[in-house]
């Protein structure tokens, strides 16, 4: 039975533009809270704290100030937030001093950060305000961080950007819900799967995206389809990933487990990935699912705590 933090993993909504805004060199794999291909492989240096610090500061803040542009932000939506943005390599004190931290002093000190990663940061917060249509605030609001990022001559370069952005982002989902599809396929139409499938559409950058992805949560998708988009080296490993979220989500038994587990593989092996670096993805998607778990927990008793 799928689980409520699983499902919370899956459902990650707009944060399709986490990766943008934190500077990565590549869309990230968005496996329960968006940082997950950080994990993966060959780790990512952490490179200077006080730098990462600001960066994640200043997106933190621009994040949250185009998410409350309607007016409402989500109890989901703030612990994607902190979830997606704060799992870096960061201590409880910077942590609390991002979160804590008056989002009209992060912005005015917005020009100590360097230009290429102010740049991203923009880019991943149109990205959001596109999410689910751009509202006249949300316009505004993007006019008025470009100027007070320094970048307001750039505005239509950045939401250029973001648009290349979103029709990656949407191939590289679609290429994940094919493989879910796949390997979940004994299981389409079952209540569990089809929610979680229904998740992962949600992570699609734009309406029109996530529409075609739900339309079809039943339909199955080929083997040789999955196999020949696992031919792809830029998105293999997080194509593996995605499945592997998706049966540790789905599958709390042994036995449908251990069949999920299988097809992955056997779709691995028919493919220039390899069964063995599906199998060394799968166990370091396993350690972070579980976690990601242990932290919400964690946060929800740090909530509920008096």
């Amino acid at each position: 039975m799928i689980t409520s933090g699983a499902l919370l993993a899956a459902n990650i909504g707009f944060w399709a533009s986490v990766g943008v805004a934190l500077g990565l060199g590549s869309i990230p794999l968005l496996v329960a809270a968006g940082s997950a291909s950080l994990r993966l492989g060959n780790k990512a240096k952490d490179g200077d704290p006080a730098r990462l610090e600001g960066q994640l500061a200043l997106t933190y803040a621009c994040f949250s100030k185009m998410a409350n542009a309607d007016g409402h932000v989500s109890d989901e939506e703030k612990t994607l937030l902190e979830a997606a943005l704060l799992s870096r390599p960061l201590s409880d004190e910077q942590r609390a001093r991002i979160t804590s931290a008056p989002v009209g002093e992060v912005i005015q000190r917005a020009l100590e950060v360097d230009e290429l990663t102010r740049r991203h940061v923009l880019q991943g917060t149109w990205m959001l305000a596109e999410a689910d249509g751009v509202a006249q605030s949300e316009e505004q609001l993007f006019a008025e961080l470009a100027q007070e990022l320094g970048l307001e001559t750039h505005q239509r370069e950045l939401k250029r950007e973001a648009r290349a952005l979103q029709g990656q982002m949407n191939d590289l989902v679609t290429a994940m819900f094919r493989c879910c599809q796949q390997v979940l396929s004994p299981d389409l139409g079952q209540a569990d799967v089809s929610t979680f499938l229904e998740a992962l559409a949600q992570i699609a950058a734009t309406p029109q995206a996530r529409r075609s992805l739900r339309n079809s949560l039943t339909t199955g998708y080929s083997a040789g389809g999955v196999i020949q988009a696992l031919g792809q080296p830029a998105h293999a490993s997080k194509l593996v990933a995605q499945a592997s979220n998706a049966i540790l989500a789905i599958y709390s038994e042994d036995t449908p487990r251990r069949d999920a587990q299988r097809r992955l593989f056997e779709l691995a092996d028919s493919s220039p990935f390899g069964k063995r670096q599906a199998e060394a993805v799968y166990a370091d998607v396993k350690e972070f699912f579980i976690d990601f778990l242990e932290a919400q927990k964690s946060m929800e008793t740090k909530k509920e705590a008096p």
